[in-house]
Parts: structure tokens; C-alpha cells; sequence
């Protein structure tokens, strides 16, 4: 969504995946706690998300910068490297992530 803040993303998307799974569901006892644990799972799904988006930054700075001949091979090398270590791991866990909300129905 371009032209929105971080924030009011997020906001939206909550609020999207909020009103849509849990509309008729809403009539239940649970749904409050439902409600509430979904909105921790798109919570934690968001700061992950944005935690990859903010490395793949870094790692572009990182690439522009070997391109420029500003930082040596294994200088790019090893940052690289350890950029492909985070991202494996925060890819894994948002996909456990959507998974469960999937399966509690929040998405």
C-alpha cells in the first residue's frame, strides 16, 4: 500500500482480518479470546514481516555498495552470508505463523 505509514498498514490489515474470519463467529463465547489471539498471530506475522523488509534493505545497501567498489568481496561475502542465515530463520517462523492463524481461522 503505498503513501500509508507502517502503522496504519498495519492497522488496516487488523482490522480487515479481524472483521472478515470472525464476523460470524462473534456470536460465541470464545470469541473474544479467539479475537485476541488472532490479533497476537497477525501481530507477531507484521513485526516479522517487517523485520525481513527491513534486512533486505540492509543487504541491498550492502550489494550497492560491493557494486560501487565500496566494500571488498569478502566483506559482501560474510554479510551476505549472514543475511541468508536471518532470513531462513524469519522466513521459517512466519510461515509457522500463517500456518497456525490459518488453522485458527484468522486468515
Amino acid at each position: 500500500m503505498p503513501g500509508y505509514t507502517a502503522d496504519l498498514r498495519h492497522f488496516l490489515i487488523l482490522l480487515a482480518l479481524l472483521c472478515t474470519p470472525l464476523a460470524s463467529s462473534c456470536r460465541c463465547d470464545g470469541a473474544d479470546s479467539v479475537s485476541r489471539e488472532c490479533e497476537a498471530l497477525v501481530e507477531e506475522i507484521l513485526v516479522v514481516q517487517d523485520e525481513r523488509r527491513l534486512r533486505m534493505g540492509q543487504i541491498d545497501e550492502v550489494l550497492q555498495a560491493f557494486e560501487a567498489g565500496d566494500i571488498p568481496k569478502p566483506e559482501m561475502r560474510e554479510k551476505s552470508s549472514g543475511w541468508k542465515v536471518a532470513e531462513h530463520d524469519l522466513r521459517g517462523r512466519v510461515s509457522d505463523l500463517y500456518i497456525e492463524a490459518r488453522a485458527k481461522g484468522c486468515l
